[in-house]
């Protein structure tokens, strides 16, 4: 699966704790969420830092996740409820990242189903 980061959004369920799913590219992990201690998080990297930008939030088993990438702010929501957000500064490596890893039912949903 890929995943265009312009034009999609991520949903998924919070099944286990741990990786809920990991995005690849040349071999690096670009994208994951994981779910530990109560939170959630969502990590990707953009191009201009070594460490990825990180957006968290609470969550327990069972509520339903989303991640909306725009190209200037990501967002977290919890359960249909914003939860964080970050502005990015760069360019992500999503452009050709496949998914090498996932422990959840993972929809991709265009941006325009907000």
């Amino acid at each position: 699966m890929k995943f265009n980061i312009n034009k999609e959004q991520l949903s998924f369920p919070i099944k286990q704790t741990g990786i809920q799913f990991r995005f690849e590219k040349d071999g690096k992990s670009v994208a994951w969420a994981e779910f530990e201690n109560g939170e959630i998080s969502f990590a990707l990297f953009f191009d201009t830092h070594d460490s990825p930008l990180i957006i968290r939030a609470k969550a327990k088993l069972g509520d339903i996740v989303r991640v909306v990438c725009l190209p200037y702010r990501m967002e977290l929501y919890v359960n249909d409820m914003i939860a964080d957000e970050e502005w990015g500064f760069g360019k992500t490596e999503m452009s050709e990242a496949e998914l090498t890893e996932s422990t959840t039912e993972l929809s991709v949903l265009p941006i325009h189903d907000l």
